[in-house]
């Protein structure tokens, strides 16, 4: 007796795995990625706090706090590689 095997989705042309993705959507837009974090208690009553004085929701309050301040830690990241490659 043999056992037939059904097709994996993944397997099959045309599947969305074989396709490679687009970096915006189809409405030109950069593609984004969910990205969960933990935080402490404290930190978290502060984020929805001020957020909420901004007017805004927590998610966009903290998108809005790494727009305006990641360069500074990428800077920070840059001087640490060079020094790193000097030793």
């Amino acid at each position: 007796m043999t056992t037939a095997v059904r097709p994996n989705r993944r397997t099959l042309p045309g599947s969305d795995v074989a396709k490679k993705k687009r970096q915006t959507d189809q409405g030109g837009s950069p593609i984004t990625y969910q990205m969960n974090i933990r935080v402490p208690d404290d930190l978290r009553a502060r984020i929805e706090s001020t957020a909420a004085v901004l007017g805004l929701d927590a998610t966009n309050f903290v998108r809005m706090v790494l727009n305006e301040n990641l360069a500074q830690y990428e800077q920070r990241a840059e001087q640490i590689r060079e020094a790193r490659r000097k030793d």
